[in-house]
């Protein structure tokens, strides 16, 4: 039987992803083109957050219920943009302990993950190839947890709250999640905290 709403919705959806995809692919011709190395990175950083959200929606598309979202699959492909855009080849690992993830939280906790990769790209040395990365993602109860390790961030950078942390704690807060740094040997972990309910 024909749907008209989900006809809809699907040709919305199609057209958001082609605009994003539009947008990207002229922010990364302009790159092309500039000299100056901090306006690179603002680019970099607008590139990034535009296909986040692209990625986003793709995934939005691909589900029939609208309700439940593979978050490994998020981010694996988020992986990909990061390594697409900053042309680096850092060693990830990611570990989900659930499978689906709501729908209503997965803008929230691509975006997230989105800031703080960015963080940890932004953050190295040049000359450092040997940065590793653990992604861990769970539910505890009525909580989503987001677990995040950086062997070379230090923890003075996340407790700043400049730019994309700033983001990153907003987006936490309209969720009335938590997020707790914590030092290791090298680098730092982060915890984040969000209610579900």
């Amino acid at each position: 039987m024909y749907n008209f709403k989900e006809e809809q919705v699907n040709l919305f959806s199609n057209l958001v992803i082609n605009n994003i995809q539009m947008v990207s692919s002229l922010s990364k011709m302009q790159l092309l083109d500039i000299q100056n190395d901090d306006i690179k990175e603002q680019i970099k950083l607008f590139t990034s957050r535009i296909l986040t959200a692209n990625l986003i929606q793709k995934f939005y598309c691909q589900i029939n219920n609208y309700k439940q979202i593979d978050i490994y699959d998020c981010f694996v492909e988020l992986i990909k943009i990061m390594r697409s855009i900053y042309s680096i080849n850092i060693s990830v690992n990611i570990e989900c302990r659930i499978k689906f993830i709501d729908v209503n939280f997965l803008n929230s906790i691509m975006m997230i993950t989105n800031e703080l990769l960015i963080t940890s790209i932004s953050h190295r040395e040049q000359k450092e190839n040997n940065e590793n990365i653990y992604i861990s993602f769970s539910q505890l109860e009525n909580n989503y947890i987001l677990l995040y390790k950086d062997n070379f961030v230090d923890y003075k950078i996340c407790t700043m709250k400049q730019g994309g942390l700033n983001l990153i704690d907003g987006l936490i807060n309209q969720h009335f999640g938590k997020i707790k740094y914590f030092t290791e040997d090298q680098g730092v972990k982060l915890i984040i905290n969000i209610p579900t309910i």
